[in-house]
């Protein structure tokens, strides 16, 4: 049975935009009824598709995806928002992959560490090594797990990172990344 073209509640029906011979025409309208109830799920769906590709609209089961496609650097032990956020950050991240600003961009806004509480000492980058040093308020004990694979992440392949989180009250906790995907 087809649609009756005089019940149809949609705004913009192919019946709308028939020419007016054509639409005092039970067949036609009726066609065009149907074609209207076979692409009005499509034209949904399309409409919804922008949602799938927006981080912050997405549903959490297509976030992994997301990221996949986005090229976004996940961890596993990431929450749902830290997610979000490298997905996000993802097109100005890779923009300035393998600087001191991606890797501050990131810090910032997926961990939440300021950036006056990162130290990046690259002076001697042309001996090949760079420190990083992360000041926390809070004993965190992830922080140096975190730390290296953050630096690991952004830091040039030719050069080998250190790095250190330090405690208020506490001493330098530093140890060398070995390689990379090292941490």
């Amino acid at each position: 049975m087809c649609p009756d073209p005089n019940t149809t509640t949609l705004a913009a029906s192919s019946y709308g935009h028939l020419p007016a011979i054509h639409a005092a025409d039970p067949v036609t309208s009726a066609f065009a009824a149907a074609i209207d109830a076979l692409t009005d799920p499509l034209e949904e769906r399309l409409d919804a598709m922008a949602d799938v590709f927006d981080p912050w609209r997405c549903p959490a089961p297509g976030l992994a995806w997301l990221a996949h496609i986005s090229g976004a650097r996940t961890e596993p032990d990431w929450t749902e928002e830290q997610v979000r956020t490298a997905i996000d950050l993802a097109p100005r991240l890779l923009a300035r992959r393998g600087t001191v600003a991606a890797l501050l961009l990131e810090a910032e806004a997926v961990y939440g560490w300021s950036p006056a509480a990162l130290t990046v000492d690259d002076q001697d980058a042309g001996g090949g090594t760079i420190r990083v040093t992360l000041r926390i308020d809070a004993d965190e004990r992830q922080a140096q797990r975190r730390l290296a694979r953050l630096v690991d992440a952004h830091c040039p392949a030719h050069l080998s990172p250190t790095v250190a989180v330090t405690t208020t009250g506490a001493q330098a906790a530093g140890r060398t990344v070995g390689g990379r995907g090292g941490g």
